[in-house]
């Protein structure tokens, strides 16, 4: 009768998971790129995106984050950018190098169009995304008019509230006194 050697087997491993090939994170910095290309040439968006596709190969859902971020910032840019001359005191648009400004317009643009995602996040994102292709100035910078923008078109009231309700949900699920809203 054979007998199995345990000292020799090999622990079986739990199946790697596949890391997400294409975060937010990549298709933000993709849609800064194709902007970026688009100021530098003159290219339209949909070129440049044409262009920049045959380069990388992300998901469907980076492919269509990139591109909503990039046609919808494009489209809007006057709004974005009468919001972000609002929030830049002191700051000409045309003074900003085009790589923040650009960056602020996808934040601005992410800020009005993704109710899903918390001014917080946008903001973060903005932030690091700054740190990598900016000037060490421009963290700060972008993190202000980000912040400012937000709570001009109201998307940090929106968390606030968002958050007093969850806060009486729980609290009524814990059946505890909830105290009446100095609103």
């Amino acid at each position: 009768m054979d007998t199995l050697d345990t000292h020799d087997a090999q622990p079986e491993q739990p199946p790697r998971q596949q890391p997400r090939q294409h975060s937010r994170r990549q298709g933000r910095e993709f849609a800064l790129q194709v902007l970026y290309q688009v100021d530098l040439t003159g290219t339209e968006p949909h070129q440049a995106l044409a262009l920049f596709w045959q380069n990388f190969e992300p998901g469907i859902k980076g492919r269509e984050f990139t591109t909503d971020l990039v046609e919808g910032s494009w489209r809007e840019r006057e709004r974005l950018d009468t919001l972000i001359a609002d929030a830049a005191e002191h700051w000409r648009l045309g003074r900003l190098p085009k790589v923040d400004l650009n960056l602020l317009r996808l934040g601005t643009y992410e800020l009005l169009n993704y109710p899903d995602l918390s001014a917080g996040v946008t903001i973060n994102e903005a932030i690091e995304i700054a740190r990598r292709y900016c000037s060490d100035d421009a963290p700060t910078f972008i993190n202000g008019v980000l912040d400012r923008i937000a709570t001009v078109v109201g998307k940090k009231t929106q968390q606030i509230e968002k958050i007093k309700k969850t806060e009486k949900a729980e609290k009524t699920l814990h059946h505890e006194p909830i105290e009446p809203s100095s609103d």
